[in-house]
């Protein structure tokens, strides 16, 4: 069965992260996931499967829709029934009725989540929530909570995110030649980088952060190894300082996460959970991202004691930074 999966986004890569670790699981169960990624995201994990590069359907003329739209419909018609699974924004562009769409549904606000529940829940045949009520993460209170459970399309499929392999590990520890130097690793990552229209800002406090953050982490004994990750997204006039060693992407950062120390990181769902399948502390920003219920999911977390309740205020208090 050839399910088409559909990695459309505008800012990041979560879409991109999550087709993938569905593809995966798909190949596991025998099927033959074929993967439709937006412009040269087609690269590291997205190019183990076949598919092809497409154009940013909001941005493209009708007649790329339309190309892209035949491409899909008989792709996916190799199969009986037809699947495209799509993720988080239902794509602008026509399919016919007899394809069924699946949406992976990134766990956003609950407004967005009665949003596409009321504007779109006649187009999809199901709505998979990457997460679920008993993950630390889950964003929504017990009303919401109760909601979800009454929408008869809806269905919680658990955290979706990256795990490093081992081999993944011991490759990234030898390309940063961490077997070689005793400084312990910190790891300062923005995810893909990117910032939603009007929101240039996000770069400007994450560096205020950074730098904090480097400034402790530098006068505590043997100086760290301070690593920033840019990402795909991260504006290329953006100046990084020059405490820190810069990588312009990275695309195991799942990996290099498990070997950090510690992290400085922009709270997106899908770094917050690599650091945490890892086992790594995070100190978290909250950003602007489009629909992100960022300070809910860090509330659950400082709830169950996996981050303090104002970790960045934690940071930056003189008296915090003075101590042992």
């Amino acid at each position: 069965m050839a399910v088409v999966l559909l990695a459309l986004n505008r800012y990041g890569l979560g879409h991109l992260v999550r087709s993938t670790v569905v593809a995966d699981a798909l190949v596991s169960e025998g099927e033959r996931p074929v993967l439709f990624a937006q412009g040269s995201q087609r690269t590291g994990a997205a190019s183990r499967f076949p598919g092809r590069p497409i154009p940013s359907l909001w941005n493209a003329s009708d007649r790329e829709r339309q190309e892209v739209s035949a491409a899909l419909v008989s792709m996916a018609g190799i199969s009986s029934p037809a699947v495209v699974v799509e993720d988080t924004y239902p794509n602008p562009i026509r399919l016919p009725p007899d394809v069924r769409r699946v949406l992976l549904v990134r766990p956003t606000s609950f407004d967005w989540l009665v949003h596409l529940e009321r504007n779109h829940g006649r187009e999809f045949s199901a709505f998979l929530l990457c997460d679920a009520p008993d993950s630390p993460t889950w964003p929504y209170d017990r009303a919401q909570t109760d909601a979800l459970a009454r929408w008869d399309r809806w269905h919680v499929v658990g955290p979706v995110f990256r795990t490093p392999t081992a081999e993944e590990v011991e490759e990234v520890r030898r390309r940063y030649r961490l077997l070689d130097d005793a400084r312990p690793l910190c790891v300062f990552t923005m995810g893909g980088g990117g910032a939603a229209e009007g929101h240039r800002d996000d770069h400007v406090r994450f560096l205020e952060l950074a730098t904090a953050a480097a400034e402790v982490l530098g006068g505590r004994g043997a100086a760290a190894r301070l690593l920033f990750v840019k990402g795909p997204y991260f504006p290329p006039d953006v100046q990084i300082p020059p405490a820190f060693e810069v990588v312009e992407q990275e695309e195991r950062m799942p990996a290099l996460l498990k070997l950090a120390r510690g992290a400085v990181i922009r709270a997106g769902w899908n770094t917050t959970w690599e650091c945490l399948s890892a086992g790594t502390p995070f100190l978290p920003m909250v950003g602007d991202t489009f629909a992100e219920p960022t300070q809910a999911r860090l509330a659950g977390l400082a709830a169950r004691g996996l981050v303090p309740r104002d970790a960045q205020q934690l940071w930056l208090d003189e008296g915090w930074r003075g101590g042992d």
